[in-house]
């Protein structure tokens, strides 16, 4: 049995606008089904593939090649075809039974909605982040790029005083050292590695009053598990200064560089 659903409405007005009538001659004397198919009405009912083979009734009436179609049902004729604006020179037409633009445009506006945005939408800091990446990233004579800390620009990202509190966990880290020569030795050789590949220079002791300076603590890490004792060093960027600051807060971290889990997870 055919199953019907009933609906507050079914599509908009179809066509959607008045179309051109020709003046066909393999259309003379037939009794359509619609005589204003040209224009624009409200749709009853819609029909499905399984009912429409049911209604016809053999009858078809060709034209050249352009015109439309005429098929005979139980209803009267119906016509097929293409349609066209009732301003334009071709007179080529189409019953609305047959061609629906206004639900074609309600189907692809929900997919359009549906459909994951190719581009990714930036935030106010990470739209500045990048162009702070962009205006002020260069190369040195040597070749490596730098380029300066993207900051946020808010009264709040305020650093303070963090020597006295650094320096109290430098001095705890030296002892640490003290027990442990082992530690010491690959400790020092990695800072020393550091200052020769010029990733840190000392800073003169005159301009630390006129600056606003970050102390960055840090810290060795072992893998109790490695045979070999490499080390690795953690600075700790995410130390608080008297404000209650740190680095981290004060920076922008910048876009997302990876995909969301749950896009990875829904492929």
């Amino acid at each position: 049995m055919p199953r019907a659903l009933v609906l507050a409405k079914l599509t908009a007005l179809t066509p959607g606008r008045q179309i051109s009538k020709g003046d066909w001659s393999h259309l003379r004397g037939l009794e359509l089904a619609d005589p204003d198919f040209d224009r624009p009405a409200t749709v009853d009912a819609v029909l499905g593939a399984d009912i429409y083979g049911m209604l016809l009734e053999g009858g078809i009436q060709c034209g050249s090649p352009g015109e439309p179609v005429a098929h005979l049902t139980i209803f009267g004729w119906v016509l097929m075809g293409t349609l066209s604006d009732v301003s334009a020179q071709d007179s080529v037409t189409s019953h609305h039974v047959s061609t629906l633009p206004d639900l074609q445009k309600d189907l692809r506006r929900f997919w359009d909605l549906e459909d994951l945005p190719d581009e990714k939408r930036l935030t106010p800091d990470e739209e500045r982040c990048e162009q702070l990446l962009r205006g002020t990233h260069s190369r040195d004579p040597e070749g490596r790029y730098t380029v300066r800390l993207p900051r946020r620009e808010t009264h709040l990202a305020k650093l303070g005083a963090s020597r006295r509190d650094a320096f109290q966990m430098l001095l705890s880290t030296e002892r640490r050292l003290e027990r442990n020569t082992t530690l010491k030795q690959k400790y020092e050789e990695f800072l020393t590695s550091y200052l020769s590949l010029g990733h840190m220079e000392p800073t003169p002791t005159k301009d630390e009053a006129n600056k606003e300076t970050y102390y960055m603590p840090h810290h060795a890490v072992v893998k109790s598990t490695d045979p070999e004792g490499k080390i690795r060093v953690v600075f700790n960027a995410s130390f608080r200064t008297s404000t209650g600051v740190s680095l981290n807060d004060v920076l922008l971290p910048g876009p997302k560089l990876h995909e969301d889990l749950w896009l990875v997870l829904s492929r």
